[in-house]
């Protein structure tokens, strides 16, 4: 039998691993960086481009190179990525973004033949060709419980027993790195469990046969298991049978030949795969995919481009710097005076300090800024190695500084005995403060002498009081900074690097969600939410935000990670069971947080019951790491109370008894109800039940006051008179157009979480805040209940949520205890207007009736808007009835401007008709109108019904119609002047300017 024959059989049996090496990709791509010399050789160029390796030395690895064995090869190997600080430094990575990353497959002929064999694949190279050709996802040896799985054939994932480029802690190509995997006594037993057990096929091989990883697996195979049938096979051309069968003599790999030269390889191959299925082609949905296992760094997101890696990558965000911590720089926000206001610090200038202590709030992007600056620091001077060493690990393994750091090298490739004098590091120490008192003291004390680079170390806020006077007690006088917050433009930059079509509309939406949900407005959060779009598709355009809440935990969980398999642990849907039992556990204590102990227990009791072998500690331990929940002293706390009300929504779906309590306290436990509709989006007897609630707030109240009753403002019976006040108007529009968006800036609010549960009992709460809570439970609920046939039970409840909305703009107005508040912000705004005398009288005078309309439209607009509610509220409106009350009337008219329902422009001039004379549609829609007239796409028909309101709500009833017919003509040619004027783009159909944002415009 021939040694084709003998590898037909083989395969056939089905125990069968390929080995592919470089020879593949090289023939794929016809890239030199494909090969180990040629990658090398890019390396030294690139490392000498950057001034982090000197020309002596790149002038010796070349000369090493023309000699490719595999000690040269692995000496240069070795120097490349010493020379570039490790495979932890920022330049690593981009070396291998910009050298293996951008592998493109001119031939994919060898490829597919490889992939056509069906076989488990395992390779040394570091690209991801395989990955992109069949469509499949990569494992390394970093992950054995996955090789494991690929190698008993369940999964169809790439193994890299050398690392993939998309993790460059995973990459063997120094000595040090080649130590690190032959020291890893699971992957040894992998290797020797695939080779004593299957069949292998070398493909592709060159002097990589050599390397020491699989020199040692040789060896063993050699020595151990002699004389058993055990076979490998290497594939060779035709002219280097008599060189391998004398390389390989008293082994058992048996040189294959397949043909004169290396274009023969595939069809050799090809005739293998009668039984091969066909592969898919490559999907951009992929690097989604990809990014699981890096989004937890987190910083910026951005696809890299069509025909390279195809995937998402982090990148560092420069972090924004402060002079003043968080809370006093959202105080210094609040000054009129913008000589007041503080200015964020110029990072490079920073960089400038020899020591710089940085100090942020939990979980606000500290250890990203970290890494940030060593990375800088190592750009700018390439001698220096970037270090980041967390002082949580310090305390816990109770190590000295110095033995980290030499730790650290050794695992970045850097070889040093504990004596020898440490190199230049630009050195980061996060978590300083987590150090107990006695080391700290130790390390303050061999910091006060340290020369060897840049110091930088992170604290949490309010630890620098304590750590700044104990470092000026031992010399150390450090530059104090703060980490600050994402502004709007920080979040658009991010949105934008994603490539996103809708970019600036996926950066507002994630700004939404971050502050609906009282999200930390820190680079990891935004990256979180627009990869829970990006996910979804359709989320981006989601009416409720808990769809996109529930997407960005189901990131947080690891939901779709292929490295998971809840055969071998807790998988995401077993996290998110766990954690909804946890908070039940937390709703029932109506606390907060809860004591370890306690969970501890809750936990034990709960994996006993389901006979799960899993530990309470290593479960609390995983859910701190993905920042779902944060351990604080003695106590356990979800990590936001936005997380505690969603899975406790959860919990309700999945338990009728559970639920039943939270109806029993529907105000008290409202953000859990109102996620629960949105989840079960069916439950209309929790509907009917929380109706109740509204008893006496929709009574249709006579108003005599506010801006719901008549208005003794005048109108114009002269048109041109009219035309003036329109057009001053509209330029107060076409300038808050203009102007820059980022007026109130996101860094400059506070995004401090909110308590989980009221501190003050209900009975106490004002009537407007119980009244607020109230119609904002019911609102949501309504409007995500959209699972419901009996209509009118939906046109009931939103008759009464439109009265009592009304009633509650009226209340807010007249309120005594809102009235001085009120009134003190319209006296600011006054000044910050500049306004004086009569202007100054009227804004004062009117601004309460508009503020409380405001708050009232942007809770309506906020709990209630979905278009399922158009047609019913198309339906309510063409009754007398309905309309007959002016609150109700209004808030309906806005609420299907909103939506943009079906004849909602006729529903805006019937109550212009009916309601002129009251202040909110004589003053306050007027406004929206002028608005959608610029911005809006509209029909001819719902143009002509927007131009009759303004006009009649503008001038008086009893002006002459050519007056009338004058002003509207003035008024089109006001809108096209300004229409074409106005810098925002116009909005796309259906979508409405208080959709848009424009509700603080009008």
């Amino acid at each position: 039998m021939t040694p084709r024959d003998q590898l037909a059989q083989d395969l056939r049996s089905g125990r069968v691993v390929v080995l592919v090496g470089a020879g593949v990709s090289l023939a794929a791509t016809g890239d030199a960086n494909a090969s180990w010399p040629g990658l090398l050789a890019n390396g030294v160029d690139f490392a000498e481009a950057r001034y982090a390796m000197d020309a002596d030395t790149a002038e010796i690895c070349r000369t090493m190179l023309s000699d490719a064995s595999a000690e040269n090869l692995l000496d240069v190997s070795t120097a490349v990525v010493d020379s570039m600080g490790g495979q932890e430094g920022a330049l690593f990575e981009e070396w291998l973004g910009r050298s293996v990353g951008y592998l493109q497959v001119s031939d994919d002929r060898v490829i597919r033949s490889v992939l056509g064999l069906n076989c488990p694949i395992v390779t040394t190279n570091y690209d991801s060709l395989l990955e992109n050709v069949g469509s499949r996802d990569h494992v390394t040896w970093t992950m054995p419980t996955q090789v494991q799985r690929v190698l008993a054939g369940q999964s169809r994932s790439i193994v890299h027993f050398h690392g993939h480029h998309s993790e460059p802690k995973s990459i063997v190509l120094s000595r040090p790195s080649y130590q690190l995997l032959l020291a890893n006594k699971y992957i040894e037993a992998l290797r020797h469990g695939m080779a004593a057990t299957n069949t292998l096929i070398y493909i592709g091989f060159g002097a990589g046969m050599d390397d020491a990883n699989f020199s040692s697996l040789r060896d063993w195979v050699a020595e151990t298991l002699a004389g058993t049938p055990v076979k490998q096979y290497r594939l060779c051309r035709d002219d280097e049978v008599s060189q391998l069968v004398s390389e390989h003599a008293g082994e058992a790999i048996i040189p294959v030949p397949y043909g004169p030269g290396h274009d023969d390889l595939a069809p050799f191959l090809e005739q293998f795969e009668a039984t091969a299925g066909t592969d898919a082609p490559f999907t951009p949905s992929q690097l989604l995919t990809s990014l699981e296992n890096t989004v937890e760094s987190a910083s910026v997101i951005a696809p890299q481009t069509p025909n390279a890696a195809q995937r998402l990558t982090d990148f560092l965000v420069p972090p924004a710097v402060l002079p003043v911590n968080q809370e006093q720089w959202v105080q210094a926000a609040k000054s009129h005076d913008p000589l007041d206001r503080p200015k964020r610090c110029n990072n490079f200038e920073q960089l400038e300090h020899p020591f710089l202590m940085l100090s942020a709030d939990e979980n606000s992007g500290l250890t990203s800024a970290l890494q940030w600056f060593v990375a800088q620091h190592h750009l700018r001077d390439a001698s220096l190695i970037p270090l980041v060493v967390d002082g949580r690990s310090l305390a816990q393994r109770r190590k000295a500084l110095d033995n980290a750091l030499r730790e650290e090298l050794r695992i970045g490739g850097y070889s040093i005995s504990d004596r020898a004098p440490l190199p230049a590091i630009a050195l980061a120490i996060d978590n300083l403060d987590a150090l107990p008192a006695k080391l700290l003291a130790r390390t303050l004390n061999y910091l006060s002498n340290w020369s060897q680079g840049p110091l930088i170390v992170g604290c949490r806020t309010s630890s620098d009081i304590d750590l700044v006077p104990a470092m000026r007690e031992r010399g150390l006088d450090p530059a104090q900074r703060f980490i600050g917050r994402m502004s709007k433009k920080d979040v658009r930059l991010l949105a934008g690097l994603t490539e996103a079509p809708d970019a600036h509309d996926l950066a507002d939406r994630a700004i939404r969600v971050a502050q609906s949900q009282h999200l930390p407005t820190t680079p990891f959060t935004f990256s979180m939410i627009m990869v829970a779009v990006l996910r979804g598709g359709n989320l981006l355009n989601a009416t409720s935000q808990t769809a996109l809440l529930d997407a960005y935990l189901d990131i947080l969980m690891g939901r779709g990670n292929p490295d998971e398999d809840s055969r071998f642990g807790l998988d995401s849907e077993n996290r998110s069971y766990v954690v909804e039992t946890l908070a039940e556990l937390y709703v029932r204590s109506r606390r907060g947080s809860v004591a370890q102990a306690q969970v501890v227990d809750a936990l034990e009791t709960e994996f006993n019951q389901l006979e799960w072998e899993q530990s309470p500690i290593d479960t609390i331990k995983d859910f701190e790491s993905r920042r779902l929940i944060a351990i604080r002293g003695t106590e356990i706390a979800f990590a936001q109370s936005s997380y505690l009300h969603l899975f406790a929504a959860k919990r309700a779906v999945r338990s009728p008894d559970f639920l039943d309590y939270l109806r029993a306290d529907p105000l008290f436990f409202a953000p859990i109800l109102q996620h629960y509709a949105a989840l079960k989006r069916d439950d209309e007897t929790l509907l009917v039940h929380l109706a109740d609630l509204l008893d006496g707030l929709q009574v249709e109240a006579e108003f005599e006051t506010g801006v719901f009753a008549t208005s003794h403002s005048g109108k114009h019976a002269e048109s041109d008179a009219a035309l003036e006040s329109v057009k001053a108007q509209m330029s107060a529009v076409a300038a808050a157009d203009s102007d820059d968006d980022d007026l109130f800036e996101l860094d400059t609010v506070s995004d401090r979480d909110v308590e989980p549960f009221p501190l003050t009992p209900l009975e106490d709460f004002s009537p407007v805040t119980r009244v607020a809570v109230t119609l904002s439970l019911v609102s949501s609920v309504l409007r995500d209940t959209e699972i419901m046939k009996t209509v009118a039970i939906r046109r009931r409840v939103l008759t009464e949520l439109l009265t009592a909305w009304s009633n509650f703009v009226h209340l807010v107005e007249t309120d005594l205890e809102y009235k001085d508040f009120i009134l003190e912000v319209a006296e600011g705004l006054a000044d910050e207007l500049g306004l004086e005398g009569q202007k100054r009288s009227s804004l004062v005078k009117r601004f309460p009736g508009l503020f409380a309309l405001g708050i009232g439209v942007g809770g309506l607009a906020s709990n209630l808007s979905s278009v399922k509610l158009g047609p019913s509220l198309s339906k309510l409106s063409e009754t007398s009835e309905f309309l007959r009350h002016p609150g109700r009337a209004t808030l309906a008219s806005v609420l299907a401007f909103d939506i943009q329902s079906d004849g909602w422009s006729e529903l805006l001039l019937a109550v212009g008709e009916r309601h002129r004379e009251i202040d909110a549609v004589s003053n306050f829609l007027p406004t929206l109108a002028q608005q959608a007239l610029i911005r809006q796409e509209l029909t001819t028909e719902d143009s002509d019904n927007l131009l009759d309101f303004v006009t009649s709500t503008n001038m008086s009833r009893g002006a002459p119609r050519a007056q009338s017919v004058h002003f509207r003509n003035g008024l089109k040619k006001q809108v096209m002047t300004h229409r074409l004027a106005s810098p925002q783009p116009v909005l796309p159909p259906g979508t409405s300017v208080l959709q848009n944002d424009q509700l603080d415009q009008a």
